[in-house]
């Protein structure tokens, strides 16, 4: 899946929505030693959940899984 769809509830759905932002809120500000730390939400693996994770996640909303690219 691109980088954005975040489980919830432990489920993925194929699709970046509010959803996925509303998991990222929820860990957003905390390092990966703290309690509620998301290694799913730290797309671009810095330890930390911040910007820079909410900026992937916006670029990619509303993307599908069915958005991939055709590989021939």
């Amino acid at each position: 899946m691109w980088a954005g769809d975040l489980p919830v509830k432990e489920v993925q759905d194929g699709t970046i929505n509010i959803a996925d932002v509303v998991e990222l809120a929820k860990a957003f500000n905390k390092v990966s030693t703290d309690t509620g730390f998301l290694t799913c939400a730290d797309f671009n693996s810095d330890n930390s959940i911040n910007m820079s994770d909410v900026i992937i996640l916006a670029k990619n909303f509303n993307k599908t899984s069915a958005g991939y690219p055709a590989i021939n």
